[in-house]
C-alpha cells in the first residue's frame, strides 16, 4: 500500500493559450473557463472577497513570455474586453458589493512609457467593451489598477495623472488603485547582539516610501486604494528577493507557520505609522495613574518614563542632552526601546545592573 498524486495536466489551459484565436463570440476556449473559474470562486467565498483583479500585468506578463519562449507577453485587448464584460455581466450582478478591477497594468520599463497605457488604450476601444459602454452607459469594471515600478516619487504620480487622462478621455470615472508598488532593499546581515544599522538600501526603501505614499494621499484624490509590495521579503530557496518590509528570518524562504519578522526594516516603522498611527507608540497617551518620581509624564509630548530608562536619562544628561521621550516603550525582536528627541535608547536585560543595562542606538537612522 502506498500514497502519492495523480496529476492530469491538461496542456490546452496553459496560460498561453489565453491569446488563442477567439471565435465569432469574441471568446476562446481558456477565456470561457476563466470566466467560469472566476464564478465560482466569487460564488463560493461571496461577500468574503473583496476585490476581483482581472489577471495580473496582462500587458506585460511574465509567465505568458515565459510560455511563448518570447514570442508574446501582452494579453490580446480584444480578448482581455471580452473577458472584463463577461465578468461583470455574469458574476457582479450576484456579488454586488465585490469590487471588480481591471488593468493591473505594468509599467512597462522596457518598452517605454506609455506602452502600458497604449494597450489599455486598445481595451477600451475592444469590441465587447464598446458594446457594454453603448449598452449600459459605464464601463464593465469598479476601477483600473496599475503597478508603477521603478519610478521615482514624482514621476510615479505623473504616470498616473497619465492613466487618469486616458481614462477622462473615455469619459471612465471609476478610481485607481495602484495595487502594487515597492522598492527592493537588502537587508544588514545577521547580528547577534540583535542590533544592526539599517542599510543605505533599508534608509532609501523607507524614504521612499514616506515620499510616494505622501503624495498619493495628497496630491491624486482619484487614486482609491494603495497597496506596497510586499510585507516581507521571499526566495527561492538560494536568495532573497528584498522587497519586504520585514524578513522572516525562520520560515526559510516560504510562509512559516511561526515565522518571525526580524528584521523590521525601516521602512515598515513608516508604513506603520501611515496606515494606523494611532496604534503606533508614537501616539500620545494620558498621564498615568503612577505618576510620581518613579514615573514622568511630558505633557509637552504625551509620552512616559519609567524604570531603567527615566534612571538612565537623569544619570546621563537628561532633557538637555536627550530631549523629550517620543514614543512609549515598545519592542523590537523582543528588546524593549524608546524614542527620544535625540537619541534611542535599547533595554538590555543580560547586564542589568552594569553600566552596559541601557545602551544607546543612532536615532536618525531609523526614523
Amino acid at each position: 500500500m502506498g500514497s502519492g498524486i495523480l496529476a492530469d495536466l491538461d496542456q490546452t489551459y496553459r496560460f498561453r493559450h489565453i491569446n488563442d484565436r477567439p471565435g465569432a463570440d469574441g471568446r476562446n476556449r481558456y477565456s470561457r473557463a476563466f470566466v467560469q473559474r472566476v464564478k465560482e470562486i466569487v460564488d463560493r467565498y461571496g461577500d468574503r472577497l473583496g476585490a476581483i483583479e482581472i489577471l495580473n500585468e496582462p500587458n506585460a506578463n511574465q509567465i505568458l513570455h515565459w510560455e511563448t519562449l518570447g514570442q508574446e507577453k501582452a494579453v490580446n485587448p480584444e480578448i482581455y474586453g471580452r473577458i472584463a464584460v463577461d465578468l461583470y455581466e455574469t458574476v457582479k450582478p450576484a456579488h454586488p458589493s465585490v469590487q471588480f478591477v481591471a488593468g493591473s497594468l505594468l509599467h512597462d520599463r522596457e518598452s517605454g512609457q506609455t506602452d502600458h497605457l497604449d494597450w489599455l488604450r486598445a481595451v477600451y476601444e475592444s469590441t465587447a467593451v464598446r458594446d457594454y459602454v453603448q449598452r449600459t452607459g459605464r464601463y464593465p469594471w469598479d476601477g483600473i489598477s496599475i503597478h508603477p515600478y521603478n519610478l521615482p516619487p514624482e514621476e510615479t504620480l505623473a504616470d498616473l495623472r497619465r492613466l487618469r487622462a486616458l481614462q477622462t478621455e473615455f469619459g471612465d470615472t471609476s478610481g485607481v488603485w495602484v495595487t502594487e508598488i515597492g522598492y527592493p532593499a537588502a537587508p544588514p546581515e545577521w547580528s547577534v547582539s540583535g542590533i544592526m544599522d539599517p542599510t543605505q538600501q533599508e534608509i532609501q526603501q523607507a524614504e521612499f516610501l514616506r515620499e510616494v505614499y505622501t503624495k498619493l494621499r495628497d496630491e491624486t484624490p482619484f487614486v482609491d486604494r494603495v497597496f506596497w509590495f510586499k510585507y516581507e521579503d521571499f526566495g527561492d530557496g538560494h536568495d532573497y528577493a528584498n522587497w519586504g518590509l520585514v524578513r522572516l528570518r525562520d520560515s526559510a524562504f516560504r510562509y512559516g507557520r511561526e515565522a518571525t519578522p526580524w528584521p523590521r526594516k525601516p521602512a515598515y516603522m513608516v508604513y506603520q505609522s501611515l496606515a494606523r498611527p494611532e496604534m503606533l507608540p508614537t501616539a500620545p497617551v494620558p498621564p498615568p495613574p503612577d505618576a510620581g518620581s518613579d514615573v514622568w509624564y511630558f505633557p509637552e509630548t504625551g509620552h512616559t518614563l519609567r524604570g531603567p530608562f527615566l534612571r538612565y536619562w537623569l544619570d546621563h544628561g537628561g532633557l538637555a542632552l536627550f530631549g523629550y521621550p517620543k514614543t512609549e516603550v515598545f519592542f523590537v525582536a523582543g528588546r524593549a526601546v524608546q524614542y527620544f528627541e535625540r537619541a534611542r535608547f535599547e533595554y538590555w536585560p543580560e547586564f542589568r545592573g552594569t553600566p552596559y543595562e541601557v545602551q544607546l542606538g543612532l536615532l536618525g537612522w531609523y526614523v
